[in-house]
This record gives C-alpha cells, sequence and structure tokens, in this order.
C-alpha cells in the first residue's frame, strides 16, 4: 500500500495493487458557502473516515495463508516456481521434482521427472512446465496432472540453457555457451547474448527464431512484436514490466546483484540469494530507494527463492528445501525443510536386440538409439555419491548410495531369448517401483523392489522380447 499527499496540503493519494484512490480539500468544501469552524471540524472528520476507508481496502486484513501466486508474481525463470500448492524444483542431475505445499511448513514429494539433462530453470503456466535443461535445451511438459509429468517435446538450443521465463506464445532462454577442452564448461556472453526466442504457440513443435538477441528485442524481430523488455542476467531471466520496476534500480545496485544466483519479488519485498552470502530480503515500496531488511546466514549455500503469503522456500546449493517463516522480514526463521533428491532415477533405454537373437513373434526388432544421458555436477558435489561403471558386463560396486542419492538403473543387457535385464542400485532396505514406457507419456509400472542390504539388485522384464523400444526409470516409494 502507498500513501503519498498532495503537494501544499491539497489531499492525498493512496494505492495499492495498480488501483489509486484520490481525495482532495477542494472536494471536501462546500462549494459556495463560507468554510466556518463547523465545516471546518466536518471537514476534518469525513476526511478520517474516508482516510480509514481507503486505508481498509488498500489493506485488507490478514486471512489464511495462501500458497497460489499468480504469473505476473512469478516473472522469474530460476530454479524454483509456484503453481497453485505445488513447488517446482529444477534439481540439476535429480531432475525436475514437484512438491506438494497445500501444509506450507510440510513439503511433500508428489512427483518428478528425471529423463536426462539436468534442469536448472522451471517456469510452469496452464498445463505446461517449461524446463531449462542444460545441454539438452528447453523441454516442454504437460502438467495437468503435477504428479505425473509428461514429456511433450525437446528443442536443442545449442547452448547451455540454464533458465526459462515465458511471455505469450513465446518463450526467453538464457542460453550460454559451452567450452570444451581439459574440463567443459560453459559461459554467459555479455550483452544479453545468450538471450533465445523460441516460439511455443505449439508446445509440441517448439521453434527458435531469435539467436543472441538484445535485452529488448527490436520489432524487426520474428514474431516477438509487441513483447516486453526481456534482461538476461546470467542464469536468470525476467521481465522487466511496470510492477516491476524496482528489478532496473536493482539491477543497478552491484552490492545486491554481485555473486546473486536467485532473485524474487512479492508485494513489496524483494529477495535475493547469493552462495555463502545467505538470503538477503529488501522493501522496494520506492523502487528507486531499496532498503534492506535482513541478511539471514545459512549453514549452507543458497541457490534460489520463492514466496507465498509468509513463508518463503529456500533452495540450497544441493538441492534441499528450507522452509522459512518471513511474517517478519527482519527476523527470518526456518520452520521446514524437504531434500528434492533421492526420488527418481534416470532413464535407460531398452537396447534393441542383435540380428543374431530370434524373436518370438519371427518379425526382426527395428535399429532403436537409446537416449543418451548427461552427467553434470550440481553446485555442491560433495553430497552426491559417485556414479557406479554402466558398462554391460561390469560389476557393481559394493558401494551403497547415501540415503539423499538417487536410485540408479545401470548395466542393461539383452539376454539370449529377447528379454532385458539391468541392475538397481538404491539405499538398503530402501522400496522403489520400476516403470517403463514406450512414448515418454503414460508410465506403466513393472515391479516393486525392496533393495537388499549390498544396495543393488537385478530386475528383468520378460515382456521385452516383444517389445520394439522401452524406456526404464525406478521411483522411489
Amino acid at each position: 500500500m502507498s500513501l503519498n499527499y498532495l503537494p501544499n496540503g491539497q489531499g492525498l493519494v493512496c494505492g495499492r495493487d495498480g488501483i489509486q484512490f484520490s481525495l482532495t480539500r477542494a472536494a471536501l468544501s462546500t462549494s459556495g458557502r463560507p468554510k466556518t469552524k463547523f465545516h471546518s471540524l466536518a471537514r476534518h472528520w469525513v476526511e478520517a473516515c474516508l482516510m480509514l476507508l481507503l486505508l481498509g481496502l488498500a489493506n485488507p486484513v490478514p486471512c489464511r495463508t495462501q500458497t497460489t501466486n499468480t504469473q505476473s508474481q512469478d516473472a522469474i525463470g530460476g530454479g524454483l516456481f509456484i503453481a497453485g500448492s505445488f513447488l517446482y524444483v529444477a534439481a540439476w542431475g535429480y531432475g525436475l521434482q514437484v512438491l506438494d505445499i497445500s501444509t506450507p511448513t510440510q513439503p511433500k514429494w508428489a512427483g518428478g521427472w528425471n529423463q536426462r539433462g539436468a534442469p536448472t530453470g522451471v517456469y510452469v503456466i496452464e498445463t505446461y512446465a517449461y524446463v531449462a535443461n542444460r545441454p539438452c535445451g528447453l523441454e516442454i511438459l504437460d502438467v495437468r496432472d503435477p504428479r505425473n509429468p509428461i514429456s511433450l517435446s525437446n528443442l536443442r538450443t545449442g547452448g547451455d540453457a540454464t533458465g526459462v521465463l515465458v511471455k505469450g506464445p513465446f518463450a526467453y532462454m538464457a542460453d550460454g555457451v559451452n567450452v570444451t577442452g581439459l574440463q567443459s564448461y560453459s559461459y554467459m556472453p555479455g550483452g544479453n547474448k545468450g538471450l533465445k526466442v523460441i516460439d511455443i504457440g505449439s508446445p509440441q513443435q517448439p521453434r527458435l527464431v531469435g539467436r543472441d538477441q538484445p535485452s529488448a528485442p527490436s520489432q524487426e524481430t520474428p514474431g516477438v512484436v509487441g513483447v516486453a523488455d526481456v534482461v538476461n542476467l546470467d542464469r536468470i531471466v525476467y521481465e522487466n514490466i511496470p510492477e516491476y520496476a524496482s528489478v532496473a534500480a536493482l539491477r543497478r545496485m552491484n552490492a545486491i546483484m554481485a555473486g546473486m544466483t536467485g532473485f524474487y519479488i512479492s508485494s513489496n519485498r524483494a529477495y535475493s540469494t547469493a552462495g555463502r552470502s545467505g538470503l538477503k530480503i529488501y522493501d522496494v515500496s520506492d523502487a528507486s530507494q531499496p532498503r534492506g531488511m535482513c541478511n539471514f546466514k545459512t549453514p549452507y549455500g543458497t541457490w534460489d527463492v520463492r514466496a507465498a503469503g509468509n513463508y518463503a522456500y529456500l533452495m540450497d546449493s544441493g538441492t534441499s528445501i528450507h522452509v522459512l517463516d518471513v511474517s517478519d522480514p527482519t527476523r527470518p526463521q526456518e520452520v521446514g525443510k524437504f531434500s528434492c533428491t533421492g526420488y527418481v532415477s534416470r532413464s535407460i533405454a531398452l537396447p534393441p536386440i542383435a540380428a543374431n537373437v530370434p524373436r518370438t513373434s519371427g518379425v526382426p526388432a527395428p535399429e532403436t538409439k537409446p537416449i543418451a544421458t548427461v552427467a553434470l555436477k550440481s553446485p555442491d558435489e560433495s553430497t552426491i555419491a559417485a556414479n557406479p561403471p554402466t558398462t554391460p558386463s561390469g560389476p557393481v560396486p559394493e558401494v551403497k548410495p547415501i540415503d539423499t542419492a538417487p536410485p540408479q538403473l545401470i548395466n542393461p543387457r539383452r539376454l539370449a531369448d529377447g528379454s532385458f535385464t539391468f541392475t538397481l542400485v538404491g539405499v538398503a532396505n530402501g522400496s522403489y517401483v520400476i516403470q517403463y514406457t514406450a512414448d515418454w507419456r503414460e508410465w506403466r509400472s513393472l515391479s516393486t523392489n525392496s533393495v537388499p542390504a549390498n544396495g543393488h539388485t537385478t530386475i528383468a522384464d520378460p515382456d521385452a522380447t516383444e517389445a520394439t523400444h522401452r524406456y526404464y526409470r525406478a521411483v522411489k516409494e
């Protein structure tokens, strides 16, 4: 709520959420009548009553905390996104995880997607989730059922996709430049030249329409006429619209932006994360003069943040979610935690049947190419167990993954009869459901397995003899 007095005591203007009410002394005076003491007292009484009314309209009585966010509130495509009562987490090598936050302090795992790559940015609008999936580019998922995200399409952007924003029929992506050498890495080119514009009018067929666009796409750029100014800041992409005028002011303040990894604006507050520097909260009621409210130090590196009502969800560099009570923004208190690891394995593909292996149906299987998985390090590799070797005949190491490590499917082998086996690696005594799909849309359960004390067990699919192509994953119960 903003309350401003007009010059020379002529009245006041009260506003909230883009709606303004004005109250002038001229309107309170009695036209053509002398201003007696009675009239003066009456005028002050009416002014006070109307002021209370306006303040009530601008600041409604607080009610139960809601976890719903509108599109305009979530205009930054980082590692977190709140849609309704679900929190979407782009959890790097752990894939996209979906948490139920209907009880804000007790997030629960609802579903996940971990086909390949390493998601670092997600933006959800209507029934679609747009995922920046590092070298795998843009992934578009159907999330009509958030508990079961379904792959619709993939667009390779030619770089390192790290953040995404959706506006109308277009997606804007921060796409870094990959550098290969002794140690491969990527960087974001200066001048917002890593910003890619993608036509998503047909989610099943995304189309790259602009490469290396400046921060404000010109009228000459195909398909982006009339789109607001879009700014790419490292992996963060945001829309510079009037509601976020303070973003431009904050961007000029090096003390706020230096080392920043995540950013979010909710009402008159701005939240930013900066690794070991923790969480910072600012009062941006006056966009030209942001005022620091707190610097919440954490024992972990902070990665991204989102807020809903009196709660903020802080993602650390190990993909755990910390729930903070920010009802008093000067003294945030941690009231909950959830680890987004250990739930969904990366998928493996059914190898083609060798030419000399007969199938029971007598029809040769067409040659299929498995979808390659990409192993990328997360920012906090010290908490992730080493990956076992995946050679078809390689032994399973006697190394048990830590409780937060995701399950792994390794050693895929076609047997002489055309059936298929592989090894499930998981936490000892953990229960995992093996699922398979042929089209990335519908996952069917193959078996439920309890991993023994040695941390691994063999899985067999005898029905694979009749399948031309299948993909498998493990989901923790």
